[in-house]
């Protein structure tokens, strides 16, 4: 008995199958609908034992493959090759792809600073190295106030110039938006500022008075390494216009002027670059 049903199931799911159109699933599964709309993300089908009833939609994305009860259709505008998905679909051709990239981030000028950056994509278009470089253009007295980096509560400190590279890796085919993953370290040259108590004089003069509880201020010349995380996507909206997203996560490390111990910090970052692809 449980033979002659599982074989009733496997003709009926055949018969279903040849008569209707079916989908077939990224996840192997397959599903017996009346197609109704092909569209650029979508897909609007209805149910073949409710043929009157409800039209729903999935994901284009979701989608293997089409097998139509009347054939194949042309579908390549669609992405799809004889109602398979085509893996080369919106990938960007080698004759109009370009590796090296120029850019800067917009982002840096909010904070008075200019950084450039070069990145080389390697052949197989799996991975990229990126090299930059930041500067100030204003002074750092101002900055370390307006926009101080703080370090584990211990004092602020002002990055005014440094350099750095990126890992960058690819996991999907370069088409007009790509996701990228880096991972990066800089260093360079931060300043800070220190008051402590002022030093009465190892010998008397009449003419030097340090009042009682006076402090100083005095500017340090520090080093500055960073270690982070950054992901994000390029946009190719054209041959050699590049637009980038950059989000990024790590650590700060200021080598402290008096104590030479390491003050470690958080260190966040969003970025806007402008490119131009050579």
């Amino acid at each position: 008995m449980k033979k002659l049903l599982s074989y009733s199931l496997l003709l009926w799911s055949a018969v279903s199958f040849a008569q209707f159109d079916t989908l077939v699933l990224v996840n192997g599964s397959r599903k017996a609908v009346i197609l109704k709309e092909i569209g650029d993300k979508d897909v609007k089908y209805k149910l073949p034992a409710d043929s009157l009833g409800s039209i729903y939609v999935i994901k284009k994305k979701m989608i293997e493959k089409f097998i139509l009860k009347n054939g194949c259709i042309d579908l390549k505008e669609q992405g799809y090759e004889n109602c398979e998905k085509d893996p080369t679909f919106g990938v960007i051709q080698d004759k109009d792809f370009s590796r090296v990239i120029v850019s800067t981030d917009i982002m840096q000028f909010t904070i008075r600073h200019f950084q450039a950056n070069t990145e080389y994509i390697l052949k197989n278009r799996k991975a990229g190295l990126e090299f930059f470089y930041n500067i100030h253009f204003s002074d750092e007295f101002i900055d370390i106030r307006v926009n101080p980096v703080r370090s584990g509560g211990k004092g602020n400190y002002y990055k005014y110039n440094y350099y750095g590279f990126n890992i960058k890796i690819y996991p999907y085919a370069h088409k007009k938006a790509t996701y990228w993953l880096a991972f990066g370290s800089e260093m360079g040259k931060a300043t800070t500022k220190i008051t402590a108590n002022a030093m009465i004089p190892a010998y008397w003069d009449p003419y030097i008075f340090v009042p009682l509880g006076a402090q100083t201020t005095t500017k340090y010349e520090t080093n500055y390494y960073g270690y982070h995380i950054n992901t994000g996507f390029n946009f190719r909206p054209s041959k050699h216009f590049i637009l980038q997203t950059n989000i990024g996560l790590g650590l700060n490390q200021f080598i402290n002027p008096l104590t030479k111990k390491a003050d470690i910090s958080a260190k966040y970052s969003l970025g806007l670059m402008l490119g131009f692809a050579l």
